[in-house]
């Protein structure tokens, strides 16, 4: 692991929720969305075990949402 990137994890569940680079860009786990029925882009294959560290920071900069982090109240 290159440890480029932190991963948020349900506190109730545990199921994978997002994942965000440098408290700034973020990857959402679509698939927990109650709407997620409605997203119907196919899934693709990828393979990013060859990337440096800068090399993913690069990319997930380049395709993933800016994102502002907020705690939920407990």
């Amino acid at each position: 692991a290159l440890g480029t990137a932190d991963f948020l994890l349900c506190a109730r569940c545990g199921v994978y929720v997002a994942c965000v680079l440098d408290d700034a860009f973020a990857s959402v786990n679509t698939r927990v969305l109650d709407e997620a029925a409605r997203l119907t882009q196919p899934p693709r294959a990828v393979d990013y075990s060859g990337e440096s560290a800068e090399a993913r920071r690069a990319r997930r900069r380049a395709s993933w949402t800016p994102a502002t982090i907020e705690e939920c109240p407990s």
